[in-house]
């Protein structure tokens, strides 16, 4: 019943040789990191990318799509936080977690997983996390190699997405669709 939660869990394990993730422990602070992480997210998934939002106390990391079924959202925002944890060497802990769907009938795991606030029926699934937490440097941190991984990340994304590329205008073209809630159709996209 807590697959996306386990999953997401899991899942920095896996990756952690991922580019996205070395230029994440290379940037002096978690700031840098979040803020490189929707820079280059094209890297690791095919999906609107995620975005940080300020909201005065706390700075929200929002998934791009609220998609149905609550898996989803729940292995992505647990994956965030275990990431977050390991950059910080567990100093920073999400302040709130908010999911888009109903609250599951047992939230033990749930609470387990995230260690905070657990907000259900919300307008998108995002983590917030404290401003001040943004500042917490990571500990790993090296100038010289994070400089090098973006050249070869920019190179990449430029790679994946050549600019005005059928692919990158078909995408970015469903992308709004999507943000404006309404279903991609064949004949829109292709318009």
């Amino acid at each position: 019943t807590n697959f996306g939660l386990h999953f997401g869990e899991s899942a920095p394990s896996y990756s952690s040789g991922h580019l996205l993730l070395a230029v994440m422990v290379n940037c002096a602070t978690l700031g840098e990191a979040l803020e490189r992480f929707c820079r280059y997210h094209s890297l690791l998934a095919d999906e609107t990318p995620p975005e940080l939002r300020d909201e005065g106390h706390y700075c929200v990391f929002t998934l791009g799509v609220a998609l149905p079924g609550r898996h989803y959202a729940e292995a992505v925002l647990a994956m965030f936080s275990v990431v977050v944890g390991r950059l910080t060497e567990n100093r920073v802990r999400p302040a709130e977690v908010r999911f888009a769907h109903h609250p599951p009938v047992d939230l033990a795991e749930h609470q387990r997983v995230f260690g905070a606030p657990l907000l259900f029926d919300q307008p998108r699934n995002s983590l917030a996390l404290e401003q001040q937490a943004l500042l917490t440097p990571i500990f790993l941190a090296n100038p010289a190699l994070l400089a090098t991984l973006e050249q070869f990340a920019q190179r990449s994304l430029e790679w994946l997405t050549p600019a005005d590329s059928w692919a990158s205008r078909t995408s970015e073209t469903v992308r709004k669709l999507l943000l404006r809630g309404e279903k991609p159709q064949l004949q829109t996209v292709a318009r």
